[in-house]
């Protein structure tokens, strides 16, 4: 469990779309095999600390011809941003995907000092 001290809550979210591969030939339309999208994403302010990140799959575009297999987290979470990542393995198929973000954290506030 995550405890919140007296600081300020912060709540930031948004969308990124992760990957388009159908039109580009990328690799994860058109390779088998383990494959991962990664990408970094900015908070629009820094928390005080790393914040409890929630993310997921807003759209996902897959051939019909093969098992879907995905999975998709946040790693290297910080009180910048943290990475995106979408991974699949198999004969899986993924013409595109946009993830969904929501990050909840300590903000600072401008009364805060230290000694």
């Amino acid at each position: 469990m995550k405890r919140f001290g007296s600081h300020l809550l912060g709540l930031d979210q948004g969308e990124l779309q992760i990957f388009t591969h159908y039109n580009t030939g990328g690799p994860m339309w058109t390779e088998r095999g383990a494959r991962e999208a990664r990408e970094r994403v900015r908070f629009s302010a820094p928390f005080w600390k790393a914040p409890a990140v929630i993310i997921g799959i807003a759209m996902l575009d897959s051939a019909h011809t093969a098992n879907l297999r995905v999975d998709v987290r946040a790693e290297h979470i910080d009180e910048r941003g943290f990475d995106a990542i979408l991974r699949t393995w198999g004969d899986t198929r993924i013409a595109q995907a946009r993830l969904s973000w929501t990050a909840l954290g300590e903000m600072k506030h401008e009364e805060d000092w230290q000694l």
